[in-house]
């Protein structure tokens, strides 16, 4: 966060408001995506509304999740924490588990 505050016109103004927008995501995803709660967090707080874009995360992590548990439910949730961080977190998701089942 502090990189993305310090590129901005008003630095602390920009990390205060980007720690207020993590906090206010955080304790949103933590209710129902507690063990990828920080990292939709993150991803979300540059967002204009970070509360809208953590619900849209939060359905594309249950999406993939439910997808790749046909296919590799072992790797679904590792699979999904990194998915939506993207702007096509089906696409990517579906990239990343072909990689790691190729890798073992």
């Amino acid at each position: 966060m502090a990189g993305i505050a310090s590129v901005s016109a008003e630095p602390r103004a920009g990390a205060r408001k980007l720690l207020e927008n993590f906090e206010a995501v955080l304790d949103l995803a933590k209710k129902t995506h507690p063990s990828v709660a920080r990292s939709i967090a993150l991803s979300a707080c540059r967002a204009s509304d970070p509360l809208v874009s953590a619900r849209v995360y939060m359905r594309y992590y249950d999406q993939i999740v439910k997808t790749l548990s046909r296919t590799d439910a072992r790797r679904a949730h590792r699979v999904a924490a990194q998915a939506f961080r993207t702007n096509n977190p089906m696409r990517w998701a579906k990239r990343y588990l072909a990689e790691l089942q190729e890798a073992g």
